[in-house]
């Protein structure tokens, strides 16, 4: 998929956005990311922006906005 970066540095938590119809590949991405089921939830308009500015011909069906608690432990 796209790799982008949010102008926007404030997420507290990783959350899993899913477009219309791809909850449960969400929550399998979710899964394997060790994530409790309530970071999934509906994309966020400005996430779907970022990743798909044109969206029309976006092709995301899952959007991961990585938070501070994904970051390696040190």
């Amino acid at each position: 998929g796209t790799l982008a970066t949010a102008t926007n540095q404030s997420h507290a938590n990783t959350t899993v956005g899913y477009l219309p119809g791809h909850r449960d590949d969400a929550l399998a991405v979710a899964h394997a990311l060790k994530l409790p089921a309530s970071a999934v939830r509906p994309v966020a308009q400005s996430s779907e922006g970022l990743v798909c500015p044109n969206p029309s011909d976006c092709t995301a069906d899952v959007i991961v906005v990585a938070g501070p608690n994904l970051a390696p432990k040190r």
